[in-house]
């Protein structure tokens, strides 16, 4: 697995990938705000739940949603190279 920066230094796991940090970040972000309801859905329906309720600020919901759109677009990107996330057998 290689370094998704310009560097080809291959990796020792998948926690060092950009990609993984960020989604973590939102995760723990999506935590923070709902860990108080004990919402039991996915990501993205957490945080239109919380925006419905009032528990969030539409802003909170907008950066929220951005991350989530960002996210998407980096699994995305990583699928269309994947082979450049594999290990290699040498």
């Amino acid at each position: 697995m290689k370094n998704d920066s310009s560097s080809s230094k291959p990796l020792s796991s998948a926690k060092e990938l950009t990609l993984y940090k960020k989604a973590f970040a939102l995760a723990m972000a999506i935590f923070e705000v709902t860990k108080r309801f004990r919402l039991k859905k996915n990501t993205l329906s957490q945080a239109r739940l919380c925006l419905a309720c009032g528990y969030i600020m539409a802003n909170q919901h907008r950066e929220l949603t951005a991350s989530c759109a960002q996210i998407g677009r980096m699994i995305g990107g990583m699928f269309s190279k994947v082979e450049s996330f594999l290990l290699s057998d040498g």
